[in-house]
């Protein structure tokens, strides 16, 4: 009976160690942005024509990092942070799988909060929330499952309110403000989003 077991053992050990050395390796990789190798095809980040999994970044002239994404499998997946040239962090973006996720933000030059958004299966969930240079509140909306619902307000650089509404069921009742104006406001928010993304070449 004992030598039974310790064959089985033995066994389970054997194929343990046959699978594993069958395992195809994770290869890690660290790709300047700028490689021309480093291509976006289809929405897939690939290197050499392979979906990428490791690392975009960008350096400044003196070699300092002004950007950090994390991908696998040619999705972003994981942080991905921007910073300024004088160290200071520009943006801080998180990805599951390719999907955005918790809470994104961004900093003026001066160090004051941009924006922040939150984000649940890559839809935008809670509040959002943007701040002009001076820190003066510039917009704050409120989402659920991507749509906007409840409270909704806008300001001008100067101050006064443009618009303050409520959103529910997909329709919005009080001051909406101009709509080509909204509708630029929202257009600000799909840039910044890019911004995180990269340059990478198109195919």
């Amino acid at each position: 009976m004992k030598v039974l077991r310790l064959w089985l053992i033995l066994f389970a050990l054997a194929m343990l160690v046959t699978s594993c050395e069958h395992r195809e390796p994770e290869i890690i990789q660290s790709v300047l942005q700028t490689d021309r190798e480093l291509r976006n095809v289809n929405g897939v980040i690939e290197y050499h024509h392979k979906p990428l999994t490791g690392f975009v970044y960008d350096v400044s002239a003196k070699g300092d990092t002004l950007l950090s994404a994390r991908y696998s499998v040619g999705q972003e997946d994981g942080w991905a942070r921007k910073w300024y040239p004088n160290h200071q962090l520009a943006e801080e973006r998180f990805y599951a799988h390719g999907k955005r996720e918790n809470t994104h933000r961004a900093w003026w030059p001066n160090g004051k909060l941009r924006f922040q958004y939150n984000y649940a299966n890559d839809l935008m969930q809670g509040s959002e929330e943007e701040w002009f240079e001076s820190g003066a509140p510039y917009r704050k909306l409120v989402y659920k499952a991507g749509y906007e619902d409840g409270k909704q307000t806008v300001w001008n650089f100067d101050g006064a309110l443009f618009a303050n509404y409520v959103a529910k069921d997909g329709r919005n009742y009080g001051l909406t403000g101009v709509m080509n104006c909204i509708n630029y406001l929202k257009s600000d928010s799909n840039q910044n989003e890019s911004l995180m993304k990269g340059a990478v070449n198109e195919k």
